[in-house]
């Protein structure tokens, strides 16, 4: 009986979270393939924590590469910036609503992000410039930083 209701019960049945159609406009279309698994975190986060990136939203996302974090931010149709020392898959660098800094996150001026309005800071890797990809050890996700 409690197999048989488990898919029911889950907020991802299947496994699966169905990331929302991008708000139309004349926006360059995005690949249907995410860069990377790890926007599946980031979907995740918001769900469980109730707070979702709305079509208004700025998110920053620090220590992006490859990308899959940024990929699902312009899905659900924020703005993002994006800063990391390795470039991102094509398709997003030529995103209208894609500003990207090919320089260190870490070291980026904490007066700027001060002087900056953000809804969302989606990544920051304690693992910046190793090979554990976005978000694998993820400080926020999702979080708050309105100045």
């Amino acid at each position: 009986m409690v197999k048989a209701l488990s898919p029911a019960l889950s907020p991802f049945p299947g496994g699966f979270w169905n990331v929302p159609a991008p708000p139309k406009g004349k926006d360059i279309p995005l690949s249907e393939t995410p860069p990377s698994s790890a926007y599946a975190k980031l979907a995740e986060a918001q769900h469980r924590m109730g707070r979702f990136i709305g079509p208004r939203d700025v998110c920053v996302d620090l220590g992006s590469c490859p990308g899959g974090w940024t990929w699902l931010a312009l899905q659900q149709g924020a703005k993002v910036v994006s800063v990391d020392w390795t470039d991102l898959r094509s398709d997003l660098l030529l995103h209208p609503r894609l500003a990207f800094f090919a320089q260190d996150a870490l070291q980026i001026s904490p007066s700027l992000l001060a002087s900056s309005s953000f809804e969302h800071i989606l990544s920051l890797s304690k693992n910046h410039g190793g090979d554990g990809g976005e978000g694998s050890s993820s400080s926020s996700s999702s979080s708050s930083s309105k100045a």
